[in-house]
């Protein structure tokens, strides 16, 4: 059973350079035990050939065989110790480099963690603007699953809109997992390997609504005979030489694996390089197998494991027929159906696997993946020390204290206090060029995602009510849709109307809006979508340049707050705090800027 640390370490970048020795120190341990028996599993093979041609010219058939027996017996679990230790040193130097890619993760360095590329859905409500996924994005920060399902949940985590009260039991789950590293830890490096990818698994998952292609009692007993007619032909050739026979003998199981050949082979297809893949899933399923939680969350996907046989046995099972159906990539493998009818066999195991477990298979596979999921939050917990779990509140104000952006080096970020109503609001926030309005939008909407997923925030407090996020502040023209920039711009502007008129609880981020049209259309239909999202009970920031937007809080100064975000200039030089405050920005740089830049103005 793996154990919660007792006391949280102070120093993170020690606990895991620590731990990493430690591990590599096993590694290494167990690949000099391997070096070792490996030589003498060579001798003990050199020596075996010879004992085994001594015993069967020298004794008895009895003897020679029990004697055979045993020694044999002995060379295979040399064997299979072999692969234990290199199993062994596999595990310890994954550890190792589980750890190492932690201190280059304090370190800002991230690169090796996946990006989640696959999931960029430029539809989505707001995974675009607020870098979501890819490079340097908020789900390479946080991941570190290592597979498909994994990933597929977090990305989940990060995009959907769950219950309060879900998202308030996967708050607890993460923080019950903090302390266990060891568990966290191994999750991860055991499936290191995995080489997991989509197409693979759907086509597993094709194959598991497919139906059975081994049925019938021919088709079933096809081994029997194969094997009664194989007998058969070697005994007539033995004593008659008859080579007429080896026709006969093996004509039924040539004639059934004809008419078994094609399906056997779209099986083979869809199953056959998932064989690594479940002997990955069956090591991770084998790790949370060895772990007792009591948050309910984590109960209830403990309990998918079920009681009566261990999901990672029978997950281990598969792979192993896998493995035995493979065989059909070597050429030998024609004598193997003609003396025992190998495909149809290893197929009629499969199938009797997936009689047995598919209703369950995909169950351990989505909790393997929540479990991942869950990991990535709570490493994050960890490692953020100085984050915290939010406050989800059914009603309210979103109310934060010093709100960071979390893809910002500690030593760089600039933290802002913000409150907002949650409903029919509009904050108005101006700045100067570079003043870091997009930048302002990005901190709060990327902590209510985190907030929304059940993760800690980058705050020193956050209570917040659950708010679907939508976002307008990336549109570019698209050439291929014959879309230009204005329109993509209206087209996104439509949706953030549609979902504020459909939802309660929408919090919107708007950045720059209109900008693709004249000043004097950009400031009407600006004042016009402003009223329109408050008088349907939206809330969120809107970034702009326009300053005479500014007038609208006098006239609704219930429903609308100026901030602004300003910049000290001292001659041609500019001096960012990137601190919000209240009321319209009176420094306007652009003059400047464009100067350094070369203009004469």
């Amino acid at each position: 059973m793996y154990q919660a640390l007792k006391d949280m370490p102070n120093e993170l970048d020690q606990y895991y350079k620590d731990r990493q020795v430690n591990f590599q120190m096993l590694a290494e341990s167990y690949k000099s035990k391997a070096t070792r028996l490996s030589l003498v599993r060579l001798f003990y093979f050199l020596i075996m050939a010879f004992v085994l041609i001594y015993i069967w010219t020298s004794l008895a058939l009895p003897f020679a065989l029990l004697l055979s027996v045993a020694i044999v017996g002995g060379f295979l679990v040399l064997v299979k110790r072999y692969q234990k230790l290199l199993k062994l040193q596999l595990f310890n130097a994954s550890m190792a480099q589980v750890n190492a890619d932690e201190i280059a993760a304090l370190g800002n360095d991230y690169s090796m963690f996946n990006d989640g590329s696959m999931f960029i859905d430029e539809a989505h409500n707001y995974s675009s603007d607020l870098d979501i996924f890819g490079v340097q994005s908020l789900f390479q920060y946080l991941n570190r699953a290592e597979t498909w399902f994994g990933r597929k949940k977090l990305a989940s985590f990060l995009m959907g809109f769950d219950s309060r009260e879900e998202v308030i039991s996967r708050q607890e789950a993460v923080q019950e997992l903090k302390p266990y590293v060891e568990f966290r830890q191994s999750l991860r490096a055991s499936a290191f390997n995995s080489q997991d990818d989509a197409h693979k698994l759907k086509l597993l998952e094709e194959w598991f609504a497919e139906k059975d292609i081994i049925k019938g009692s021919l088709y079933r007993y096809s081994t029997i005979l194969a094997f009664v007619f194989s007998i058969g032909f070697f005994v007539l050739q033995y004593h008659y030489f008859l080579a007429i026979w080896t026709l006969v003998a093996f004509l039924p199981i040539i004639l059934i694996l004809r008419k078994l050949f094609v399906p056997i082979n779209e099986t083979h297809q869809k199953t056959g390089k998932a064989e690594a893949i479940l002997n990955s899933y069956s090591n991770i399923l084998a790790v949370c197998e060895k772990i007792d939680l009591k948050a309910p969350f984590n109960k209830k996907l403990l309990n998918k494991l079920g009681e009566e046989e261990k999901a990672s046995d029978a997950i281990n099972k598969l792979s192993y027929i896998l493995s035995q159906l493979n065989v059909r990539y070597n050429v030998f493998v024609i004598f193997l159906n003609l003396l025992g009818a190998w495909d149809i066999y290893w197929v009629y195991r499969l199938e009797k696997w997936r009689a047995s477990y598919k209703s369950d298979v995909f169950e351990w596979f989505d909790m393997m993946g929540s479990f991942e999921a869950l990991n990535a939050l709570a490493n994050l917990s960890l490692n953020k020390k100085e984050w915290i779990v939010p406050v989800l509140v059914e009603k309210g104000m979103l109310e934060g204290s010093e709100l960071g952006h979390p893809l910002i080096k500690d030593e760089s970020r600039v933290s802002n206090n913000f409150d907002c109503p949650s409903e029919g609001h509009t904050k108005l926030l101006t700045g100067s060029n570079m003043a870091g309005k997009s930048t302002f939008l990005r901190t709060v909407g990327l902590n209510i995602v985190l907030a929304n997923a059940g993760s800690v925030v980058c705050a020193k407090a956050l209570s917040l009510p659950m708010l679907r996020v939508i976002t307008s502040m990336r549109n570019s023209d698209n050439l291929h849709d014959s879309t230009s920039s204005f329109y993509a711009e209206l087209k996104r502007i439509r949706k953030v109307i549609n979902l504020v008129k459909a939802e309660s609880n929408v919090f919107y981020l708007l950045d720059e809006i209109l900008k693709g049209t004249n000043s004097k259309d950009r400031h009407k239909g600006s004042r016009a979508l402003i009223l329109q999202l408050i008088r349907d009970r939206g809330a969120g920031i809107v970034a702009t340049h326009d300053l005479d937007l500014g007038n609208m809080q006098d006239e609704h100064p219930a429903l609308i707050e100026n901030i602004c975000l300003e910049v000290d200039i001292k001659g041609n030089e500019l001096d960012f705090d990137y601190k919000i405050q209240k009321g319209v920005c009176k420094s306007l740089n652009a003059s400047i800027l464009m100067q350094n830049m070369g203009i004469d103005l």
